[in-house]
Protein backbone atom coordinates (compact mmCIF):
# COMPACT_ATOMS: atom_id res chain seq x y z
CA UNK A 1 0.00 0.00 0.00
CA UNK A 2 1.75 3.25 -0.79
CA UNK A 3 1.34 4.98 2.52
CA UNK A 4 2.83 1.99 4.31
CA UNK A 5 5.65 2.03 1.69
CA UNK A 6 6.63 5.67 1.90
CA UNK A 7 6.27 5.49 6.14
CA UNK A 8 8.96 2.51 5.58
CA UNK A 9 11.15 4.59 3.46
CA UNK A 10 10.78 2.04 0.57
CA UNK A 11 12.60 4.05 -2.82
CA UNK A 12 9.26 2.85 -4.99
CA UNK A 13 5.55 3.46 -4.74
CA UNK A 14 2.95 1.05 -6.24
CA UNK A 15 -0.42 2.49 -7.69
CA UNK A 16 -2.88 0.16 -7.31
CA UNK A 17 -6.19 0.51 -9.04
CA UNK A 18 -10.01 0.08 -7.18
CA UNK A 19 -9.61 -3.85 -7.30
CA UNK A 20 -6.38 -4.31 -6.13
CA UNK A 21 -4.23 -5.04 -9.23
CA UNK A 22 -1.02 -3.13 -10.00
CA UNK A 23 -1.20 -0.01 -12.32
CA UNK A 24 2.23 1.27 -12.28
CA UNK A 25 4.99 1.14 -10.22
CA UNK A 26 7.35 4.72 -9.36
CA UNK A 27 10.84 5.38 -8.16
CA UNK A 28 10.92 7.91 -5.91
CA UNK A 29 14.56 8.90 -4.75
CA UNK A 30 15.35 9.13 -0.82
CA UNK A 31 15.28 12.76 -0.86
CA UNK A 32 11.77 13.08 -1.77
CA UNK A 33 10.59 10.35 0.65
CA UNK A 34 12.53 12.45 3.52
CA UNK A 35 10.75 15.44 1.62
CA UNK A 36 7.36 14.08 2.32
CA UNK A 37 7.99 13.04 6.05
CA UNK A 38 8.76 17.15 6.55
CA UNK A 39 5.57 17.91 4.76
CA UNK A 40 7.37 19.36 1.82
CA UNK A 41 6.04 19.31 -2.07
CA UNK A 42 4.72 16.50 -3.60
CA UNK A 43 4.94 13.48 -5.71
CA UNK A 44 5.05 14.51 -9.52
CA UNK A 45 1.85 14.75 -11.40
CA UNK A 46 -0.02 12.29 -8.44
CA UNK A 47 -0.37 15.71 -6.62
CA UNK A 48 -0.11 13.94 -2.85
CA UNK A 49 0.78 16.10 -0.27
CA UNK A 50 1.24 15.33 3.90
CA UNK A 51 -2.78 16.03 4.63
CA UNK A 52 -3.38 13.21 1.72
CA UNK A 53 -0.68 10.80 2.98
CA UNK A 54 -2.51 11.60 6.62
CA UNK A 55 -5.93 10.64 5.29
CA UNK A 56 -5.14 8.04 3.20
CA UNK A 57 -2.92 6.30 6.33
CA UNK A 58 -5.82 6.62 8.33
CA UNK A 59 -8.31 4.86 6.02
CA UNK A 60 -5.50 2.41 5.76
CA UNK A 61 -5.38 1.59 9.67
CA UNK A 62 -9.65 1.63 9.05
CA UNK A 63 -8.99 -1.17 6.64
CA UNK A 64 -9.49 0.45 3.32
CA UNK A 65 -7.70 0.17 0.48
CA UNK A 66 -8.42 3.02 -2.55
CA UNK A 67 -6.61 3.87 -5.70
CA UNK A 68 -3.46 5.96 -5.78
CA UNK A 69 -4.62 8.17 -8.06
CA UNK A 70 -7.98 8.96 -6.14
CA UNK A 71 -6.13 10.08 -2.90
CA UNK A 72 -6.05 13.45 -3.22
CA UNK A 73 -9.87 13.50 -4.33
CA UNK A 74 -10.68 11.24 -1.52
CA UNK A 75 -8.85 12.95 0.95
CA UNK A 76 -10.38 16.55 -0.86
CA UNK A 77 -13.98 14.94 -0.29
CA UNK A 78 -13.11 13.75 3.42
CA UNK A 79 -12.02 16.66 4.67
CA UNK A 80 -15.29 18.38 3.37
CA UNK A 81 -17.78 15.81 4.70
CA UNK A 82 -15.85 15.28 7.98
CA UNK A 83 -18.87 13.63 9.66
CA UNK A 84 -18.38 10.51 7.49
CA UNK A 85 -15.15 9.51 9.20
CA UNK A 86 -16.91 7.75 12.49
CA UNK A 87 -18.96 5.63 10.07
CA UNK A 88 -15.89 4.76 8.03
CA UNK A 89 -14.42 3.93 11.32
CA UNK A 90 -17.09 1.77 12.22
CA UNK A 91 -17.70 0.01 8.98
CA UNK A 92 -14.82 -2.68 8.63
CA UNK A 93 -16.09 -4.07 11.71
CA UNK A 94 -19.67 -4.54 10.83
CA UNK A 95 -18.71 -6.10 6.88
CA UNK A 96 -16.94 -9.25 7.92
CA UNK A 97 -20.06 -11.05 9.49
CA UNK A 98 -21.74 -10.38 6.03
CA UNK A 99 -18.41 -10.86 3.82
CA UNK A 100 -15.90 -13.04 5.46
CA UNK A 101 -13.02 -12.47 3.74
CA UNK A 102 -13.53 -9.42 2.19
CA UNK A 103 -11.59 -6.51 1.16
CA UNK A 104 -12.99 -2.76 1.66
CA UNK A 105 -12.21 -0.65 -1.59
CA UNK A 106 -13.00 3.38 -1.78
CA UNK A 107 -13.92 5.18 -4.78
CA UNK A 108 -15.15 8.69 -5.52
CA UNK A 109 -17.56 8.79 -8.12
CA UNK A 110 -18.08 12.60 -9.28
CA UNK A 111 -20.84 14.27 -11.75
CA UNK A 112 -18.93 17.14 -12.82
CA UNK A 113 -22.34 17.99 -14.95
CA UNK A 114 -24.84 17.52 -11.71
CA UNK A 115 -21.95 19.01 -9.57
CA UNK A 116 -22.15 15.87 -6.86
CA UNK A 117 -19.70 13.25 -5.66
CA UNK A 118 -20.45 10.22 -4.02
CA UNK A 119 -17.86 8.27 -2.15
CA UNK A 120 -18.74 4.30 -3.06
CA UNK A 121 -17.16 1.83 -0.58
CA UNK A 122 -16.91 -1.77 -2.21
CA UNK A 123 -16.76 -4.55 -0.95
CA UNK A 124 -14.35 -6.66 -3.05
CA UNK A 125 -15.60 -10.57 -2.44
CA UNK A 126 -15.24 -13.55 -3.90
CA UNK A 127 -18.98 -15.32 -3.35
CA UNK A 128 -21.36 -16.71 -5.89
CA UNK A 129 -22.95 -13.57 -7.18
CA UNK A 130 -26.87 -14.54 -5.81
CA UNK A 131 -24.85 -14.67 -2.44
CA UNK A 132 -23.48 -11.43 -2.55
CA UNK A 133 -26.37 -9.62 -4.09
CA UNK A 134 -28.24 -10.95 -1.20
CA UNK A 135 -25.72 -10.24 1.64
CA UNK A 136 -25.15 -7.10 0.39
CA UNK A 137 -29.20 -6.39 0.46
CA UNK A 138 -29.20 -7.59 4.00
CA UNK A 139 -26.02 -5.41 5.25
CA UNK A 140 -27.88 -2.00 3.76
CA UNK A 141 -31.25 -2.97 5.17
CA UNK A 142 -29.75 -4.25 8.74
CA UNK A 143 -27.11 -1.63 8.38
CA UNK A 144 -25.94 0.77 5.67
CA UNK A 145 -29.30 1.96 5.25
CA UNK A 146 -29.45 4.73 8.64
CA UNK A 147 -26.08 5.69 7.14
CA UNK A 148 -26.94 6.41 3.57
CA UNK A 149 -29.80 8.56 4.74
CA UNK A 150 -28.11 10.48 7.49
CA UNK A 151 -25.53 11.46 4.85
CA UNK A 152 -28.34 12.39 1.92
CA UNK A 153 -26.57 9.76 -0.85
CA UNK A 154 -23.43 11.36 -0.56
CA UNK A 155 -22.10 7.80 0.94
CA UNK A 156 -22.67 4.76 -0.92
CA UNK A 157 -21.73 0.50 -0.22
CA UNK A 158 -21.93 -1.54 -3.32
CA UNK A 159 -20.67 -5.37 -3.52
CA UNK A 160 -17.74 -6.02 -5.98
CA UNK A 161 -16.56 -9.83 -7.67
CA UNK A 162 -12.88 -10.43 -6.99
CA UNK A 163 -11.38 -13.08 -8.56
Amino acid sequence: MLINQLYKGETRFKDYNFLGQLDQEILITESYTENLRSGISLIEDNSIISADLSIGDMLSEFGYSFEGKQLRAISEFLSANPILIDDLRALPSVVPSYFPDSQLILSLYTDTEEEYCVLNILIGNKLPVDVAFNKERQLFKRYFRAIYKKHKGIINIKETSII
